[in-house]
């Protein structure tokens, strides 16, 4: 029983709150109930109307692990249930089952608080705030989004308000309509900011965007996006001309007390003061005004407009949070065939006692890891939120419970859960199941199947290496399946011995790993006796039949002293042969066969330059395309690649198609083929390459094949010669002779980048 390990973290639930645009009602209830929840500040509201766009960015933004409609309304309803991706962990849609809440709420962080801060009376000047309004104060909604507060009795079976005055030491101000809103204000402990208790971000927040938020406070627009922004935990103050009196003290305060931040000089926009706004709104803003000090200490600023772009990713990048805790690596047993990993949690930093077993948390497991390479088994799981089902289904047999993240998975399960069975997944169903999303269907060919069995027999991926030696490929393309050879015939050719010195030309591939030996360079023999090992040939001698005086080959299993002839059918004996003889090797397996196994060679070349460069991606070989509701033609790809992300700035799944040839030429109909659903994968989120391999070198035509596969960006075609796949860093050839603004690449993005410096704007170095 092997063993696999895992980084384990807790955190809340994040809800979406939906709401009926323009609706105060709902959003006042949305901030009601978002506050008897823990990490409830982090919950995004999502106002659903004409702007559908808005709203589904919204949720794809903060990754929010359920909807809930604030109303009983059918536009709400069939928005929540347009993603099919987020289930509702319960098979009741509701956030309490009897009593008890359904996900983690505030008696958790107030307990944790009560027992750091005031049991026993330690600190006896602490103690939570509760700000009470008239309703018809014209602050009354931004109060509510700054301060929070519990929903009546009425409105929800547990009595939060009363949780809290016992447990916290509860004191209520009470806001008067002329008072004006003061730091103070920001600074009490309120219901919002309970809720926000023991949390810590899972990635850091991003300060940069920090600032004031410019609209009015009777706009549903302007509140619902101030608390967006907040929820993405970016600091701001709200600011409403029409009010400047009631709210400039307030203002002030927080520009003062981030002084340190805000430059007066030097125009440093990723620290200066943020002045948000709706476009119409941003007209009639004078930010030298906003951006001032009391003491006349005018700050930087940089416009932000909200607009749809806003929410895109780009722009605003929400933090995530886990319940605070060291993060824990812990070891699991895995049970092979298929892959499960079990493990005990470590102990939870929430109280999960039997009358909180209604109530649900997320355990957040990352780095999943299991030494087992070229396994067609993966724990990886690559963050594309549609898979929620088809991750849950497999990873953990529940379709509602599992919840895709960039670095792992979060598992939504009851506070009482303390074992967890994490099955894995089958690498090829995987990639099956992003083309069905995606429209199409992927179909192994033969081709794929020979390229596949080819990369098990070299005993993985990094086993092809060897067929990086062009002496290598030319060996095996020059001797026909039936053709015995000599050792010395082979070694010469793995060589490429010169034919007048007969010395190796076998200088560039010395320093080649193929297997462990002994110190010193690579030579031809090491590869051939490597290519011995792993059945590419097999040993065996050739005999004259005493009787019909014709030669046959026989491989070394099948001698005997008394041969039988491959002709004839006669049996003689074969010692008197053996004298001073020569061993002869031929072909075998795969390899025995007329077919240039399919053109699998060229394909696991270039699997294995990417698994150098980037070795946590995953793979298909030779696969056909077909629509099912996709704008594409019935095509054939020569692999499918996939990986993660590894830019901060986009955080979209990367796939590469595309086809690799020994020597021929490209086909501009399989280009455009190729080019339609690259683009239908870019319609559905991902960030695709068409990628072109070839064991010779491009010629003037296939580059301008290629060239037709671009996207408008210019950042999608990929092309490797041998000069690119033969190294073992994929341009360390190439930048002897071409200028290139990155000679190293850590994935395809990059390769992509330098594709364009190499083939479609190569500028030759020029040596002095």
């Amino acid at each position: 029983m092997n063993t696999g390990t895992a980084y384990v973290s807790y955190r809340p639930v994040r809800l979406g709150w939906c709401v009926r645009e323009n609706n105060w009602d709902d959003l006042r209830r949305a901030i009601r109930l978002t506050t008897t929840l823990w990490g409830g500040r982090f919950n995004p509201i999502i106002p659903v109307g004409r702007n559908g766009a808005l709203a589904e960015s919204l949720v794809r933004l903060f990754g929010v692990d359920a909807l809930f409609p604030l109303a009983d309304d059918n536009v709400l309803k069939d928005f929540v249930a347009s993603f099919t991706w987020l289930p509702w962990p319960n098979f009741e849609q509701s956030l309490f089952i009897g009593d008890d809440a359904a996900f983690l709420d505030i008696y958790h962080p107030a307990r944790h608080l009560f027992e750091q801060r005031l049991k026993d009376n330690s600190d006896p000047t602490f103690h939570l705030t509760q700000f009470e309004w008239n309703a018809d104060d014209p602050l009354a909604d931004l109060f509510l989004s700054y301060f929070g507060t519990y929903p009546s009795k009425d409105e929800t079976p547990r009595d939060y308000d009363s949780l809290v005055r016992e447990g916290l030491r509860s004191q209520t101000i009470k806001l008067s309509p002329i008072d004006e809103f003061f730091e103070l204000h920001l600074r009490a402990y309120t219901p919002l900011r309970l809720t926000r208790y023991v949390l810590e971000w899972h990635s850091a927040p991003d300060h940069a965007n920090r600032g004031i938020y410019v609209g009015h406070v009777n706009n549903f627009e302007d509140i619902t996006n101030f608390w967006n922004l907040r929820a993405a935990d970016i600091e701001l103050v709200f600011y409403d001309k029409t009010h400047g009196k009631r709210l400039e003290q307030m203002k002030n305060a927080f520009l003062e007390e981030h002084n340190d931040i805000f430059p007066t000089e030097g125009r440093r926009f990723d620290h200066a003061v943020a002045l948000w706004a709706r476009p119409e709104e941003l007209k009639d803003t004078l930010p030298a005004e906003i951006a001032t000090t009391p003491n006349s200490k005018k700050l930087d600023y940089v416009m932000c407009a909200i607009t749809l772009d806003t929410w895109n990713d780009k722009n605003v990048k929400p933090s995530r949070f886990n319940i605070e805790t060291p993060l824990k690596s812990i070891l699991g047993t895995i049970a092979d065939d298929p892959p499960v990993l079990s493990f005990r949690l470590p102990d939870p930093p929430f109280f999960p006692e039997i009358e909180f077993h209604h109530q649900n948390a997320v355990v957040r497991l990352s780095n999943i890891s299991h030494y087992a390479p070229d396994s067609e088994d993966t724990f990886e799981t690559p963050c594309v939120a549609e898979l929620n089902p088809f991750y849950g289904a497999k990873l953990y047999y529940s379709r509602r419970a599992v919840r895709v993240e960039p670095e792992g998975i979060g598992i939504i399960t009851s506070l009482t859960t303390s074992n967890l069975h994490i099955h894995s997944l089958l690498k090829r169903d995987l990639i099956f199941e992003i083309f069905k999303l995606c429209g199409m269907t992927l179909e192994l060919s033969q081709p794929g199947r020979i390229a596949s069995r080819l990369i098990h027999q070299m005993g993985g991926i990094q086993g092809c290496r060897v067929f990086k030696i062009p002496g290598v490929r030319d060996l095996i393309e020059s001797v026909g399946p039936q053709e015995a050879f000599t050792r010395t015939n082979a070694i010469c050719r793995i060589g490429r011995n010169d034919p007048v010195t007969g010395l190796p030309n076998f200088g560039e591939y010395e320093n080649l790993y193929v297997e462990r030996r002994d110190r010193g360079p690579l030579k031809p023999e090491h590869a051939f006796v490597f290519l011995l090992k792993t059945g590419v040939f097999q040993v065996g001698l050739s005999l004259t039949c005493d009787q019909c005086e014709l030669e046959f080959w026989t491989p070394l299993d099948e001698l005997r002293t008394d041969t039988k002839c491959e002709y004839c059918g006669k049996h003689f004996p074969i010692t008197p042969q053996l004298k001073d003889r020569d061993w002869r090797f031929r072909r075998s397996g795969l390899f025995g066969k007329d077919n240039h196994q399919e053109g699998s060679i060229p394909v696991v070349v270039t699997f294995q330059q990417l698994d150098t460069i980037h070795n946590n991606g995953m793979f298909i070989t030779n696969a056909n395309i077909n629509p099912i509701n996709a704008a594409i033609e019935p095509c054939e790809t020569d692999f499918v690649y996939l990986h993660s992300p590894t830019k901060w700035w986009d955080r979209r799944v990367a796939i590469a198609i595309g086809e690799c040839k020994t020597r021929g030429g490209i086909s501009q109909d399989d280009v455009r083929k190729l080019g339609a659903v690259a683009d239908d994968l870019d319609k559905r989120g991902f960030k695709t390459f068409v990628l072109f391999a070839k064991l010779a070198p491009f010629t003037p035509e296939d580059v301008e094949i290629c060239r037709t596969a671009q996207n408008r960006r210019k950042d999608r075609v990929i092309m490797l010669s041998d000069r690119e796949l033969e190294p073992y860093f994929v341009f360390e050839r190439t930048e002897k002779v071409l200028e290139l603004r990155s000679s190293s690449a850590i994935d395809l993005h990059d390769l992509a980048e330098t594709t364009n410096d190499v083939y479609f704007n190569p500028r030759p170095k020029v040596h002095g």
